[in-house]
């Protein structure tokens, strides 16, 4: 298995949103309901989230509608409801909070609970977008990167993803690093894909986080170190980065740092491979076939112990 690099980010519609309402907002949460539905849906506990927050988006609150759709659309410890997630998007959308625009761009881009609609969903992105939405931004960014809708158009997408970026946006922090790194629509500039991976990485943007690993170990905007490549794969794996989980088995695979050990390459793989990881179930498939019957029980041991401790206890 190569040491993947990075993989570029897609649409975002998980972000809370800051955008200011053009009506004034009825019973609006305090910081700490707010906090706590945050924490909760994103321990994945929608169920929790949605009984801080229906009370004040009934009440008219866009900030607790459009994180009530969010929740709706993500799921966690409930199926996705997309009916309610569109219903309450338009409800904050109604009030101009633009981050439910271009929350229900997101949706009407992959329909999901309603007719897939590409031009509705340009639509949505460019309005969130001129009105200086971060995720419009972003998401308008990737149409353009990809095409989707628009003729492709690289440039535009920086311009886009630059101006997301100037608001801390993680995500179009990645895709800058990502453009600049394999030249797509600039001139391929190492130094600045490190810059805004690590912005991206400071963020706690985990694909980012991976990416310095993989940067670090092939010497690539910073000294060769396979030292502090593993601290970002290892930073990376505890935000539950597949990509990072499957680059740790290769890094004990290939004894990237000097050290040659199967046994933990396997452990690593099979937790990639227990995510949904394809190239890390191949892997796993690979360095398993090696493997004796106690050295594979060790292996598996060790991924049970890791990922009960959400990546903690790996060492």
């Amino acid at each position: 298995m190569k040491i993947r690099v990075f993989s570029i980010a897609t649409l975002t519609s998980i972000l809370l949103g800051t955008s200011a309402c053009s009506l004034a907002s009825i019973a609006p949460l305090s910081k700490e309901e707010l906090s706590a539905a945050l924490a909760a849906s994103e321990n994945g506990n929608s169920a929790e989230a949605v009984k801080i927050l229906l009370p004040a988006a009934e009440l008219g609150d866009a900030v607790a509608q459009n994180r009530l759709g969010v929740v709706y659309l993500n799921g966690g410890d409930l199926k996705p409801n997309y009916p309610e997630a569109l219903k309450w998007f338009q409800k904050a959308a109604e009030q101009s909070f633009v981050t439910a625009e271009a929350n229900l761009g997101y949706m009407y881009t992959d329909g999901l609970g309603v007719p897939q609609d590409v031009p509705r969903a340009l639509q949505y992105f460019r309005t969130a977008a001129e009105k200086g939405d971060s995720i419009g931004q972003y998401n308008l960014g990737v149409m353009h990167q990809y095409g989707r809708g628009v003729e492709k158009n690289s440039a535009e997408a920086i311009r886009l993803y630059k101006l997301a970026s100037a608001q801390g946006d993680a995500s179009a922090n990645h895709n800058l690093g990502g453009m600049y790194l394999t030249a797509d629509g600039v001139e391929k500039n190492i130094a600045e894909a490190h810059r805004y991976f690590t912005l991206a990485s400071k963020a706690r943007f985990a694909t980012s986080t991976n990416a310095l690993g993989a940067m670090a170990l092939m010497g690539l905007g910073e000294k060769k170190d396979a030292k502090n490549a593993y601290a970002y794969f290892r930073k990376a794996a505890t935000q539950q980065s597949k990509e990072a989980l499957g680059n740790l088995g290769s890094f004990f695979e290939r004894g990237y740092g000097g050290t040659v050990d199967p046994v933990k390459a396997a452990g690593w793989f099979a937790i990639s491979a227990s995510m949904g990881d394809a190239d890390g179930q191949k892997s796993l498939d690979r360095v398993s076939k090696n493997l004796r019957p106690d050295q594979l029980s060790t292996a598996n041991l060790f991924a049970e112990r890791c990922k009960k401790s959400k990546m903690v206890d790996c060492d």
